[in-house]
């Protein structure tokens, strides 16, 4: 727990921090702790910890992450791996000299980003979400192939000198066993967690236990059937059940989180036993000049041949180049592969842990440091906002700052209410925006504005008290629900925005600009209401336009969670919310009209507002 809130505030992956523990208590450092103390069950505790993370990452290969990912992505994904495969492999091979099989070893582990070190380095760096979603994207992919990759591998060497014919096959093999195991282990899965036998009070902790239980089973029968294709099997079980609508996900998120956390941190202090002093003096310098190697050189080259006829700029391709550091799923299969050879060839275990890890340190470090900097020399970063309430209003405006190209990310206490914006493909955080540790969870202190948008007026001064005493925001907003409270907000710095200004963002999207500022100077001086209307008889929005007061127009139509500017012949519908635009006085007369026709709402919260 030390370390996580270390690595927070420093922005360093922590990661980093499991590392140099290993190192302390392991054999170059004090000696304390040396693999063989685990005994004979490391190798299982660590394949299955192994396969858990993979779960995880696969987990993550959204249909949404997908779509919203350049065309470039898939190219990164595959050419970009094949190029940093065979350039690991062939710098090793020249730089330290290892056998063919080894070096081809090597290159296939280092192939992996890995999600536990991309996510800490976005979080740091505002990036557009083109980029964002690049690498996350990317980052999951090869933490799978590295797995499936690397192991058969190690099969086709491990039976002398490495066959190509051989290894494809393997690797196809494996490939298919581990699909097939993984697709059948999770609709099971899906069949078992959509349908809950349990009591409602336990559901949720029992639904998030058995999500990572899956992961277990689904190796162990892949491993049985055959060696190594749990990591196929588990990466297919991910993605199935990440693109399924499960019950408890935030339940399941957290514990998935904190379970994976506890792995990560076993796995690389059990890498750093590895490590003897005797064969970190002899890898040292050379594994130091291979991680440079392939950060400098077999990274940007790898990029730029799989995004030749892309659209990303040359200043988006260096940044991806800048942004590839190592993490868990290289360190945890080196150390699976090194178990299995340890007895026979512990010096040949050593370099490959040794390397490895070198790879690890030396580019978590110098992409941790350089990737921001790179980010704003080629002013690729974008506005963060943060938007405390994730009711109707507050996705609202979540969705007008996405379309306007910032980072957004709603922090909401209601879990409903969270899991509907992370549905609707927003980033959210659970907890109390009135709380400074939630506030930081969700990088409050990278953000350009910070918008208090909860029903409740006094919550909104607390959070904008807060952020203005605890943050260095430069711009805070509140949502203002009732006029007659304003005064409680004269001491501090914050723009209010009123109900009408909040339902004329709502429909922003209809314009050419993002926020104009003829539409917001028109809400203090003029009005904008909604109402949803229930009909008696049938009308066309051009009669019921007729109908409205002078100064007064229907500028807005939503239907079915869909917003658009109406056709004059479009029936109106019962339930259908119309939203007009003019002079204070006459938008009033106009709500009045249809309310009696519906159920009047203006400047008033919605019902599923009420959940904020």
């Amino acid at each position: 727990m030390c370390f996580l809130m270390l690595g927070d505030r420093l922005g360093v992956p922590n990661f980093l921090f499991f590392i140099a523990a290993g190192l302390t208590v392991g054999p170059v450092g004090l000696g304390l702790v040396h693999h063989d103390v685990f005994g004979d069950s490391l190798a299982i505790v660590v394949g299955l910890g192994v396969a858990v993370i993979i779960f995880h990452s696969g987990s993550g290969i959204t249909r949404e992450t997908v779509r919203r990912a350049p065309n470039a992505t898939a190219r990164l994904a595959t050419i970009g791996v094949l190029v940093t495969f065979l350039g690991a492999a062939a710098v090793t091979y020249f730089v330290m000299d290892l056998p063919p099989g080894i070096a081809l070893l090597i290159g296939a582990l280092l192939v992996a980003t890995g999600t536990t070190v991309i996510e800490p380095l976005l979080a740091a760096v505002a990036v557009d979400e083109r980029l964002s979603y690049t690498l996350e994207i990317e980052a999951t992919v090869t933490e799978v192939t590295a797995g499936i990759l690397s192991i058969a591998v190690f099969k086709a060497v491990t039976v002398g000198e490495p066959d190509h014919a051989r290894l494809v096959f393997l690797f196809g093999w494996v490939l298919v066993v581990g699909v097939v195991v993984g697709a059948v282990g999770g609709a099971i899965a899906w069949v078992l967690l959509t349908k809950p036998r349990h009591a409602a009070r336990r559901a949720p902790k029992h639904a998030a236990q058995f999500y990572l239980a899956t992961a277990v089973t689904t190796f162990a029968v892949a491993e049985s059937i055959e060696q190594e294709a749990g990591v196929a099997a588990v990466a297919t079980a991910g993605i199935l059940l990440g693109n399924a609508d499960l019950p408890y996900q935030e339940h399941i998120s957290e514990f998935k989180s904190e379970f994976t956390t506890f792995i990560i941190a076993f796995v690389f202090v059990v890498l750093s036993s590895f490590v003897e002093p005797e064969s970190l003096s002899t890898i040292g310098v050379e594994g130091l000049v291979v991680g440079l190697v392939v950060i400098l050189v077999v990274r940007p080259l790898a990029v730029f041949l799989s995004t030749a006829r892309s659209s990303l700029t040359i200043e988006e391709k260096l940044f991806l180049s800048a942004a590839s550091p190592r993490g868990i799923i290289p360190a945890g299969v080196a150390t699976l592969l090194a178990l299995s050879i340890q007895d026979s060839t512990p010096d040949t275990a050593a370099t490959i842990t040794g390397t490895v890890l070198l790879v690890i340190i030396v580019s978590a470090v110098i992409e941790g440091l350089f990737a921001d900097r790179i980010a704003d020399r080629f002013d690729l970063t974008v506005d963060t906002s943060v938007v405390v309430g994730g009711g109707r209003m507050g996705l609202s405006l979540a969705d007008q700052y996405i379309k306007r190209g910032d980072r957004t990310v709603i922090v909401e206490t209601d879990r409903d209410t969270l899991e509907r914006a992370r549905s609707a493909g927003f980033t959210a955080y659970h907890g109390d925006g009135a709380d400074e540790s939630v506030l930081r969870d969700a990088h409050v202190e990278d953000a350009t504005r910070v918008v208090a948008a909860t029903h409740d007026d006094e919550t909104n001064r607390e959070i904008a008290a807060l952020v203005r005493s605890a943050f260095d925001v430069d711009t805070v907003l509140v949502r203002l629900n009732r006029r007659e409270n304003e005064a409680m907000f004269a001491d501090l710095d914050v723009e209010l925005l009123t109900g009408s200004q909040i339902e004329l963002w709502a429909v922003d999207h209809l314009t050419n600009e993002s926020a104009p500022d003829w539409l917001v100077a028109l809400t203090r001086t003029g009005g904008v209401g909604s109402v949803s209307v229930d009909l008696d008889t049938d009308w066309t929005v051009s009669e019921l336009d007729q109908s409205l007061p002078d100064h007064s127009f229907l500028v807005s139509l939503t239907r079915d969670g869909e917003t658009r500017i109406p056709d004059g012949g479009e029936r109106v519908e019962d339930g259908d919310r119309l939203t007009l635009l003019g002079r204070s006085e006459a938008v009033e007369d106009g709500i009045a009209r249809l309310g009696a026709m519906g159920d009047e709402s203006v400047d008033a919260p919605s019902s599923e507002d009420q959940v904020d």
